[in-house]
């Protein structure tokens, strides 16, 4: 190895330990555990011995993950508004088959619809950054019901994001393209369709993640409306997919919607959570481990 290389390695880690607080300990650590690089990745001032330590009182991460979270949502429920008022019925609230629903898509470039999906798509990683952003707040390390809810929360966004993913590009190119034969079970408004019900255990996935979180909201009454918004919509979720199994899913569409507004609401007092936590009289109150 030249010098000029290894200056420049050395060059760049003090760069990134000047603002991840990233050790030479730490980074031996990575090199020989690899399995844990996005975690240590989301929280780098957090390494430990094998296991992941986690900083209390670090709530950056929840802060901004919770406003990409809140905007997308927003962005999101303007565009099921928007649907609901401006596009034809076959789009929105009626499956009568692929041919009427092609063919309103086709009418409006499926700009609304696509716009949708798209804020539903970065809601899904989004949402795996929020749930460890919550522990890492909260916690000293990621215990048994922190990484229950961190596996679950990938799950949603592996699940519902490949939905969203699949009608961003295949349902969409292929009606574009007038080639709609045999697309009509993975199209989400379909409610016999496969992606509607990979979508539906997707967010019963995340209200187990919000669940296994919940028990940290304690301290205040803001904590408390958040523990109890979470439980709510873990039950929520909960019945969703019980309408699979029901052969009722036009239920869970339904409820899909309400869920979608019942998190804005948590997101919105997650937001105040998290501010609390970063200013400078809360932080010292949390003791650093």
């Amino acid at each position: 190895m030249t010098g000029g290389t290894l200056n420049w390695i050395l060059g760049n880690f003090t760069y990134c330990n000047s603002i991840t607080g990233l050790r030479m300990q730490d980074l031996i650590w990575l090199l020989l555990k690899p399995e844990n690089r996005f975690l240590a990745f989301c929280a780098p001032d957090a390494m430990g011995q094998g296991t992941l330590q986690l900083k209390p009182g670090t709530a950056r991460l929840g802060f901004w993950s919770s406003v990409v979270v809140l905007s997308s949502g927003v962005i999101l429920l303007c565009g099921i508004v928007a649907s609901s008022i401006l596009l034809p019925p076959a789009l929105t609230t009626e499956w009568s088959g692929i041919g009427p629903y092609a063919e309103a898509y086709r009418a409006t470039d499926g700009v609304i619809t696509s716009l949708s999906f798209l804020a539903a798509l970065v809601l899904c990683p989004a949402y795996v950054f929020q749930i460890l952003g919550i522990n890492r707040a909260h916690r000293p390390t990621l215990g048994g019901s922190g990484k229950l809810g961190l596996m679950s929360a990938v799950a949603f966004s592996v699940l519902s994001g490949l939905n969203y993913f699949v009608q961003l590009t295949i349902v969409r190119y292929d009606i574009l393209s007038s080639r709609t034969t045999g697309i009509d079970w993975l199209i989400f408004q379909n409610p016999s369709s496969l992606m509607l019900g990979l979508d539906f255990v997707g967010w019963f996935f995340l209200g187990l993640a919000f669940l296994s979180v919940a028990s940290q909201f304690r301290a205040t009454t803001l904590d408390k409306t958040i523990r109890y918004l979470l439980i709510i919509n873990a039950i929520v979720g909960t019945i969703e997919l019980g309408s699979l199994f029901a052969s009722f899913p036009t239920l869970g569409q339904v409820l899909l919607s309400a869920t979608s507004i019942l998190l804005m609401c948590v997101d919105v007092l997650l937001l105040v959570h998290f501010s609390r936590l970063l200013r400078p009289a809360t932080r010292s109150q949390i003791p650093d481990s």
